[in-house]
C-alpha cells in the first residue's frame, strides 16, 4: 500500500480536529497559551512535535506541487516547530503571545488549515 494516502488521511484528521476545536471553542487558544507558560508543557509539546516530524520526513520526503508536497511540508514544519519548542521554549512562548493579540488572523489561518485538512482527508480516502 502506498504511504501518501495514509499520511494525507493522518494530516487531514489532525488538521480537522485541531482547527475545528480552535474555531468552535473560543477559549481554547487562550488555554493553550496559559498551559505553555509551564516549561514541562513546552518540553512535552516539543518532544511530540520532534517525534511526529522526524517520523514523517524519515518515511516520506517527496517535494512536489500537489498534496504530496503539502504532506512533506507539514512534516518539516512539525519538525522545526518541535526543535524550536524543545531548544528555544521562550521563542515559542513569545510567538504564541504575539499571535494571541491577533484573533482575526488566527481565525482566518485556522479556517484555511481546516479546509486544507478536509482536502487532505478527501484525497487520502479517494486515492
Amino acid at each position: 500500500m502506498e504511504l501518501s494516502p495514509i499520511l494525507a488521511q493522518f494530516w487531514g484528521i489532525l488538521l480537522i480536529v485541531i482547527c475545528g476545536g480552535l474555531l468552535f471553542k473560543k477559549n481554547l487558544y487562550e488555554n493553550i497559551v496559559k498551559a505553555a507558560q509551564n516549561e514541562g508543557f513546552l518540553f512535552l509539546y516539543g518532544l511530540i512535535d520532534l517525534i511526529i516530524g522526524a517520523l514523517s520526513i524519515s518515511f516520506y520526503n517527496i517535494w512536489a506541487f500537489n498534496f504530496e508536497g503539502v504532506i512533506t511540508l507539514f512534516g518539516w514544519a512539525t519538525l522545526l516547530k518541535g526543535i524550536v519548542a524543545f531548544v528555544f521554549p521562550q521563542v515559542s512562548l513569545a510567538l504564541l503571545n504575539t499571535f494571541k493579540e491577533k484573533s482575526v488572523f488566527i481565525r482566518v489561518c485556522t479556517l484555511f488549515f481546516l479546509l486544507l485538512g478536509i482536502y487532505l482527508l478527501y484525497i487520502g480516502l479517494t486515492s
